[in-house]
């Protein structure tokens, strides 16, 4: 099976930064509503604005999270976004 062509990625470790995640994921629907997004975190969540929510088990709670991550993203086109935009 292939990935999905495009795709949002947030990676955010922190219930602060799930939430501002979240805010962010609300607006995107909004202008958005059919792009895929998908959360990596360190706190469970389950939330209708995600539609793949993926663990981070080992956090290392800085940017390597995100190269890491980001460079295994689901998408064959990924846009990362921080949590606070």
């Amino acid at each position: 099976m292939s990935s999905p062509s495009r795709g949002i990625i947030y990676i955010v470790t922190g219930q602060k930064f799930v939430e501002e995640a979240c805010r962010s994921a609300a607006s995107v629907k909004q202008c958005m509503p059919d792009i895929l997004i998908t959360i990596c975190s360190d706190i469970p969540l389950n939330s209708p604005l995600f539609d793949q929510v993926m663990a981070i088990t080992n956090p290392m709670y800085g940017v390597e999270d995100k190269i890491l991550i980001t460079a295994n993203s689901p998408y064959q086109e990924t846009l990362f976004l921080d949590s606070d935009t």
